[in-house]
């Protein structure tokens, strides 16, 4: 299960400096305005997006 900050108000800017998991892990991002939205970061040409 990857790690997972709950917190999080994404925004284009967000999203955009958002950085690389290392190697081998992943980690999500949750969107705290709309439930069950989030990015999940594997590595930059996986990018993935939660719904």
């Amino acid at each position: 299960m990857p790690k997972t900050n709950h917190c999080v108000n994404l925004t284009p800017t967000k999203v955009a400096r958002l950085k690389p998991a290392p190697p081998g892990q992943r980690y999500q991002i949750m969107d705290a305005l709309v439930p069950g939205f989030g990015i999940d970061t594997l590595i930059p040409e996986l990018d993935q997006v939660i719904h």
